[in-house]
């Protein structure tokens, strides 16, 4: 039915609310870890990227990717007693995976990341399953673009 219908769609908005895809741009360094297996740089910020739900309740990790100059993610954030905002969690996941980077680099306290960051709200399943959809296949796409260089 149709007031069904716009519940349901209600529903998914309100679920959805909470989801933010996010885009960090690598200010420094490129991080060249098209080839993850290989790479410890990316293995720092793959730790310091699943290690994030442990420091916040309210963090679930959805699809995320990393590019040699930039990183996106998914973070869905979910309603806890104790609820951090996105930019604290972002803050903590730059200032864990900084750490690590520099500390594999051997030069502590240079900046790695801008200080910015792209946030979008995704508040319905199409732009989630878009956003995951762009995240899955963006490594392959830019892999093609500098290997036609």
């Amino acid at each position: 039915s149709a007031r069904a219908s716009v519940a349901r769609a209600e529903a998914e908005r309100n679920d959805a609310q909470q989801r933010r895809l996010i885009a960090l741009n690598d200010q420094l360094a490129r991080l060249g870890v098209l080839n993850e297996d290989r790479d410890p740089l990316y293995q720092d910020f793959l730790h310091a990227w699943h290690d994030l739900p442990n420091h916040y309740i309210n963090v679930t990790l959805d699809a995320f990717c990393i590019m040699p100059n930039h990183i996106h993610g998914i973070i869905v954030l979910v309603d806890a007693p104790t609820r951090h905002g996105l930019p604290e969690i972002v803050r903590a996941l730059k200032s864990f995976s900084a750490r690590r980077i520099n500390r594999q680099r051997g030069t502590p306290g240079i900046p790695v990341w801008q200080r910015n960051y792209y946030e979008h709200i995704l508040r319905y399943e199409d732009e989630l399953a878009k956003a995951r959809s762009y995240i899955i296949h963006n490594p392959l796409k830019w892999q093609n673009n500098t290997n036609q260089t």
